[in-house]
């Protein structure tokens, strides 16, 4: 992943981070509260953004 750091960095704007946190590198989090069944819709679009986003710029790179 070091290779690719910068550029994935860059399109998916987040650092690399070490993971120690979350267990996971490129972290990104959520606003509002989780609890609140009002927001689960627009957290499960989010979500699915989210992971287009990823999976588009992964394939890309790597």
């Amino acid at each position: 992943m070091e290779t690719h750091q910068e550029i994935l960095e860059e399109s998916l704007g987040v650092p690399l981070g070490n993971g120690d946190k979350s267990g996971h590198l490129f972290s990104q989090k959520s606003s509002d509260d989780l609890t609140d069944d009002t927001y689960w819709t627009e957290k499960v679009d989010w979500l699915h953004q989210m992971q287009d986003l990823y999976i588009r710029n992964l394939k890309e790179v790597l």
